[in-house]
């Protein structure tokens, strides 16, 4: 009968051919689960995110590409590691990054442009006053408290990583527990 002795230490422990191969097997069963419990977790993630990217927390839709997401899958044979990542499908690029790393909630400052009456754009102070809109009739415009403000964070940290985090913890622990009871 052949054992195996697995030190930590000045730990030491020896399991006989039974007992290691029901360990083995336990964390097989945990690797499968915890791929299909984070395969699942970084999909619902990208649904709730392209969801909400537009939504009332979100911004307003100008093109509709940023707020398209994935979850990328990554195997990596040579280190037996495998990855997920969830993020936009967008594969614009401004200053060398993804334009979805640059979207931003409206701020508390934030305005937007409201066509008005002649009479209301010059009773309006000067710094107020927007553009006029072009063509017959010229119509005036001032600028106005964006009724969408809110706190300017980035989406992709609000929507992608701190809820993929959040469930990945969640996830752990849940294993953590489950292998404790198996």
């Amino acid at each position: 009968m052949t054992s195996r002795r697995f030190t930590a230490g000045g730990v030491a422990v020896e399991l006989d051919n039974g007992l290691e191969a029901f360990i083995e097997q336990a964390l097989a069963s945990a690797e499968t689960a915890a791929i299909r419990a984070l395969r699942a977790h970084a999909n619902a993630v990208a649904a709730e995110a392209e969801r909400d990217w537009y939504g009332p927390k979100g911004v307003q839709r100008r093109t509709g590409l940023s707020g398209q997401m994935a979850v990328r899958e990554s195997i990596d044979l040579t280190k037996g590691e495998i990855t997920f990542s969830v993020g936009s499908t967008d594969t614009r690029r401004a200053n060398g990054k993804p334009v979805p790393v640059f979207v931003r909630r409206p701020g508390r400052t934030s305005t937007v442009l409201k066509v008005v009456t002649t009479r209301e754009y010059f009773a309006a102070p000067v710094a107020m006053r927007g553009p006029w809109l072009p063509g017959p009739p010229k119509t005036p415009q001032l600028f106005v408290p964006n009724p969408a403000a809110s706190d300017g964070k980035l989406l992709i940290s609000e929507l992608l990583r701190k809820p993929m985090r959040k469930r990945v913890k969640a996830i752990v622990q849940d294993m953590a527990a489950e292998l404790r009871r198996g």
